[in-house]
């Protein structure tokens, strides 16, 4: 409601119930009737503005548009309530107009970070996970996200500041988020609610977002792991808690490899739902999307794998098993270079270097986003894991029974490493944070493959 100025005639007119003209500097009623005209004092009345800030805002990027989409079709009028009037749109569902609760304006705010390429840099939420988008609609729903994205709006605020540093209001917020998660996990009604698991997110990024180190991040990680493990697979059919579920596999495979121990996700019921269960890609953000849960398909198997090469190895069988290990590894080498070749390399622009023409094992590239980065990065430290294992087994094959030629992969190996060292570094360049999960993986894969 805003106020516009608004005249109803002097003061003599509307005591006579003449119509005014308004002229100035006496009206043409109180002239002729030879009286003293006092004046006209402007008053203000106050309408409702709703419709045409809603119609003014449907273009606004930060407000209402979604990524990659055509701004014209992306907002229309679904239905109104009172005074308040709802728009509905693809990416985020509910967005209220007007901005009334704190809530709404976290939500706008939201919106906001989701968009903004000065955001993005400091985390890119559109690569950690298409569920961002979902937010805004189920705020309102439970405490411990509500607090949750209040909390993260409020560390982007502030690091987005000129200082840079975390307020003590964000701090707060980061508390008090804790504590509502705490409440909504001690809940039996809440512990398993789809906004429980996504505060619990949420909350691994305020982590790494506010300290220097991974922190409490990865026991973050690992609730929300057991939360998702103890949900029905059938509620993760839905858009939301799907793009939940995707943005957390990988790191619940890299604990699991930190662990030696066989992810959940590999188990027969897991691993058909997701076979049957395939994203599509909309957007070039989506289309990572898809590619990395295409990786995590393969790389849920490598540690059991190599778990079994090594037992093998340890406990001196070089006989048959060890041969049939090695043929599954270079099955599985096979198919993730496959379709690394097919699907990775062409969307990454690499430099060409002169004299080389090995395109995924040149030493730079160009990468449109930074979860194609980490694509690259995480699928050669796979590759190597994979090379130096097979490598290892086959040499005390040949020794054994002499039947078996060495296989040397050393130069691919040094190759993939300068791939690696050059898509680490691009990550870094383009988001400290968001290199910080990758390192973690990076080094339990290491580890594994030194194990």
């Amino acid at each position: 409601m805003v106020g516009v100025p608004h005249s109803i005639g002097c003061e003599t007119c509307r005591k006579r119930k003449k119509k005014c003209d308004n002229r100035a500097p006496a009206c043409t009623a109180c002239v002729a009737s030879g009286r003293i005209c006092p004046g006209y004092h402007k008053k203000y009345k106050f309408i409702n503005e709703n419709a045409s800030l809603l119609a003014h805002y449907r273009k606004k990027k930060y407000l209402l548009e979604e990524v990659g989409a055509d701004p014209d079709e992306t907002v229309a009028l679904s239905r109104s309530s009172g005074n308040r009037n709802y728009y509905t749109i693809r990416s985020y569902e509910w967005i209220c107009w007007p901005l009334i609760s704190s809530r709404d304006h976290d939500g706008a705010n939201l919106v906001y970070i989701l968009q903004d390429s000065t955001s993005q840099m400091v985390f890119p939420l559109s690569s950690h996970g298409g569920f961002y988008h979902y937010i805004p609609g189920r705020l309102g729903r439970n405490l411990a996200l509500d607090s949750a994205v209040a909390c993260l709006c409020t560390v982007y605020a502030d690091l987005l500041a000129a200082d840079g540093t975390i307020s003590k209001d964000a701090w707060r917020k980061y508390a008090q988020s804790l504590e509502a998660l705490r409440l909504c996990l001690d809940d039996p009604g809440r512990c398993f609610q789809s906004e429980t698991i996504c505060a619990s997110i949420v909350l691994q990024l305020c982590e790494l977002l506010t300290n220097a180190d991974n922190g409490r991040w990865n026991q973050l990680s690992h609730g929300t792991k057991a939360l998702i493990q103890n949900c029905d697979i059938g509620r993760f059919r839905q858009p939301f808690e799907r793009a939940m579920l995707e943005s957390q596999r990988a790191f619940f495979i890299v604990q699991d490899i930190n662990l030696r121990q066989p992810c959940f996700l590999a188990q027969s019921p897991w691993r058909e739902f997701l076979r049957e269960t395939k994203e599509t890609a909309l957007t070039p953000a989506s289309r990572a999307c898809v590619l990395r849960s295409k990786l995590c398909d393969w790389l849920v198997d490598v540690p059991v794998l190599l778990e079994e090469v090594s037992g093998t190895l340890h406990r001196g069988h070089y006989g048959m098993k060890l041969e049939r290990l090695v043929k599954r590894a270079m099955v599985i080498h096979d198919q993730i270079e496959g379709w690394y070749l097919a699907e990775v390399v062409p969307a990454v622009p690499y430099v060409q270097q002169r004299g080389d023409n090995g395109a995924p094992l040149r030493p730079s590239a160009e990468y449109s986003q930074p979860l194609m980065g980490v694509l690259d990065c995480v699928t050669n430290s796979t590759l190597i894991t994979l090379e130096d294992a097979t490598s290892t087994a086959v040499s005390l094959l040949s020794e054994s029974d002499g039947f078996h030629k060495p296989i040397d992969f050393s130069i691919t190996i040094s190759k993939r490493q300068q791939t690696i060292n050059n898509a680490l570094e691009y990550v870094r360049r383009y988001s400290l944070v968001a290199a910080k999960p990758l390192e973690f993986g990076l080094h339990q894969l290491r580890s594994l493959r030194e194990g």
